[in-house]
């Protein structure tokens, strides 16, 4: 009987071990799983916010002239959207004449006539954002000559566009 009851002893010691093993495991599992669990649904909500501002960004087409004082057209949009547009000096500008190629328009903070550059002015809170509401004027200094028609297309950092074609009266 000595040797029975060692052993049920032994095989109740192996099976504690075996269920404190399990029960270790099981949480060290669960936890890697919840804290990856956790950083998902963080990334998730940034995205899903981000997606939601892209959807919410709208801008518009108001007017364009050219101004021969400053040697530049002046093309002005309209943030009729409901979220601010940032980074505004980081958008893309594609132009065009009548007789020329589409040209990528780089940002410049210092832009001079014919310097193939653009800028902005904004009208109201002067923050580099377009705030709803606000219109901004785009100043595009082309270091080309080129013929009406015009084309634009302007393209925020989210990827939100507005693209107008126009001639000067």
């Amino acid at each position: 009987m000595a040797a029975s009851t060692k052993s049920g002893i032994s095989n109740l010691l192996v099976e504690a071990l075996l269920i404190i093993v399990g029960v270790t495991v099981a949480v060290s599992f669960s936890s890697v799983v919840m804290s990856r669990l956790s950083e998902f649904q963080s990334r998730f909500t940034v995205v899903s916010s981000e997606a939601i501002q892209g959807f919410s960004e709208k801008l518009i087409y108001v007017h364009a002239t050219y101004d021969p004082n400053l040697k530049c057209f002046l093309i002005y949009l309209k943030n009729v959207g409901s979220y601010p547009i940032q980074s505004l000096s980081r958008a893309s500008i594609i132009f065009k004449g009548g007789n020329s190629f589409a040209m990528y328009i780089q940002y410049s903070d210092s832009p001079s006539a014919g310097c193939g550059c653009w800028d902005f002015v904004e009208y109201g809170v002067g923050n580099g954002v377009i705030d709803p509401a606000e219109t901004v004027a785009i100043r595009i200094y082309n270091s080309t000559a080129i013929q009406p028609p015009y084309y634009l297309k302007f393209i925020t950092s989210r990827g939100t566009s507005v693209e107008c074609e126009f001639t000067l009266l």
